[in-house]
């Protein structure tokens, strides 16, 4: 939703960097509006070719390329990365606040996006010598007044602390709230937290693929809990919506529930 701040969260390695290729690729060709991506783990090439090969349902990034793109990867990239509305942001690593609000006030206001994907805001102070909890704190009321503000919404991804005891983020750990890395202002601040959780190490091929998507918090409106399941394609790169077994009930995704 525009003029929300949102959040998601979820431990190493589970799949955010997928669900945010999808929610890229889902507001280019759902809406008209602008977006603006802020990728500080991935080159801007390596996410431009996810958003093209989600288009395809091909997996771009593993395959071998030779020589120029094929006719259909230019008519994907023309409808989605070269549609004159998606603006990747060519910053790679760590990044200060100043120059981050900054990026995406020119995001908003000089090419006027509309949504702004950032991957993630714990990079924005990973290796600076700063207060980290300060930092994000600063950020996160930022991000969260100048939405607020403007015509438009920001997703953001945010890192979760390593489990002290119990069962890991790899082995499908559920995220909370209080899980947040750095600081509670993103928790208390964020208009709606998204979990992801995965048991990435389980036996059964389609468990491990499938990720777990909670509300754990929605300001605005106070509905939480199970949102959906999705599992992902090895051979498309896609994310698929699939029924979860939720205490012995079968979720069909087909009913409406």
């Amino acid at each position: 939703r525009e003029h929300e701040l949102v959040t998601v969260i979820a431990g190493e390695k589970i799949g955010k960097t997928t669900l945010m290729a999808a929610l890229e690729h889902h507001l280019i060709r759902t809406t008209d509006d602008a977006l603006g991506i802020i990728s500080l783990e991935e080159q801007p090439k390596r996410t431009a070719m996810g958003i093209v090969g989600y288009e395809l349902g091909r997996r771009l990034q593993t395959c071998e390329r030779h020589g120029e793109p094929q006719e259909d990867e230019r008519e994907a990239f023309r409808r989605t990365v070269g549609s004159g509305r998606v603006y990747i942001d060519s910053h790679f690593g760590s990044l200060d606040i100043d120059r981050l609000l900054a990026r995406i006030r020119w995001l908003v206001v000089g090419k006027r996006c509309r949504w702004i994907l950032l991957d993630h805001i714990s990079m924005v102070v990973s290796g600076a010598d700063v207060d980290e909890r300060k930092s994000l704190d600063m950020v996160t009321t930022a991000l969260a007044s100048f939405v607020e503000e403007r015509d438009c919404g920001i997703i953001m991804v945010s890192h979760l602390k390593r489990p002290s005891m119990g069962v890991p983020w790899e082995e499908g750990r559920k995220p909370r709230v209080a899980d947040i890395r750095g600081t509670g202002g993103i928790g208390q601040l964020s208009h709606a937290i998204i979990g992801v959780s995965r048991n990435k190490r389980s036996d059964d091929p389609v468990e491990s693929q499938t990720m777990h998507i909670e509300v754990l918090a929605n300001r605005p409106y106070g509905d939480e809990g199970y949102a959906c399941s999705l599992r992902f394609d090895n051979e498309t790169g896609r994310l698929e919506e699939t029924q979860l077994d939720v205490d012995g009930a079968t979720i069909d995704v087909n009913e409406d529930y």
